[in-house]
């Protein structure tokens, strides 16, 4: 499991193992608090089983939004983990992707998105982007 301050992840909505390159790709909205180790005797809502910190130890006043990202990690990625590569910036034009998928044999990372943004399919080791669909909007007025 990831989780920390260090891992880029905020607001994760969806993940993609290339189980060929031992990548983990993350698509993240861009919202983000910080995390604490709750103090002892403090009482929690519950136990949430293999997250060993929950919204319960969330650092008050700490949110942000960020710009939204892919983050990539290695599939063995534990803790506190830098991401190996991020995907992020205007020029990526996205905006609250909320699933990822890829095709390790063409070397696709494919981003799907809720705004009124296309869909992106992007070579992760290239700069090249190509448009995949339509926005949402075009889609359902189709």
């Amino acid at each position: 499991m990831v989780q920390g301050d260090h891992t880029g992840l905020a607001d994760p909505h969806g993940m993609a193992l290339d189980a060929k390159n031992n990548l983990l790709y993350v698509a993240n909205h861009g919202s983000v608090h910080r995390v604490q180790a709750p103090e002892a005797g403090r009482a929690k809502r519950g136990e949430t089983p293999g997250w060993p910190l929950t919204r319960d130890d969330a650092v008050l006043g700490s949110g942000q939004t960020l710009p939204p990202s892919i983050t990539v990690y290695s599939k063995d990625a534990k803790g506190d983990a830098l991401p190996l590569r991020v995907i992020q910036g205007p020029k990526t034009q996205m905006n609250w992707p909320t699933g990822v998928a890829i095709d390790p044999d063409r070397n696709e990372l494919f981003i799907a998105m809720t705004a009124e943004i296309p869909s992106w399919c992007l070579m992760p080791t290239r700069a090249a982007t190509r448009l995949l669909s339509a926005s949402l909007k075009a889609l359902a007025a189709w």
